[in-house]
């Protein structure tokens, strides 16, 4: 079992910080409505917004640790978990990788709205050891 995962620091400006942003807009959306209900950008702020929060949180977009087993991998944020067993994804697992950005696309599965669709920095303890042991367990490379 290896266990990767990213420092505190990049776990709060991950996830934390766009997560006050998106509630920060969506308060902002809600005072600009009891003030304005005829501005367009209120609403659609007060629309937009509840479902980026819940998508962030649910679908684990960023996990902040992910742990490979001999069974399976296991991603963890938010105190939540999704799991896959190696014999369930293996090959329905593609990375995408963004150099510029310093990260990866992982999409497993079918499209779904939440779960399925990890982004991994580079900054995270052991990314290309990572990398390696999903390509090697069957991941495709687009």
């Amino acid at each position: 079992m290896k266990k990767y995962r990213y420092s505190k620091w990049m776990v709060c400006s991950k996830n934390f910080v766009p997560l006050i942003l998106m509630v920060g807009l969506f308060g902002y959306g809600i005072y600009g409505y009891l003030i304005d209900e005829h501005n367009e950008l209120y609403k659609l702020l007060i629309i937009v917004m509840p479902f980026l929060i819940l998508s962030s949180v649910i679908g684990l977009q960023f996990p902040s640790s992910i742990t490979v087993t001999k069974e399976g991998i296991l991603f963890e944020g938010f105190g939540r978990q999704h799991k896959y067993d190696w014999s369930e994804v293996k090959n329905e697992m593609k990375i995408k990788k963004y150099d510029f950005a310093g990260q990866i696309y992982i999409r497993i599965g079918n499209q779904r709205i939440f779960g399925g669709r990890y982004w991994i920095s580079y900054k995270m303890d052991g990314y290309s050891e990572l990398l390696s042991e999903l390509i090697n367990r069957g991941a495709r490379v687009l």
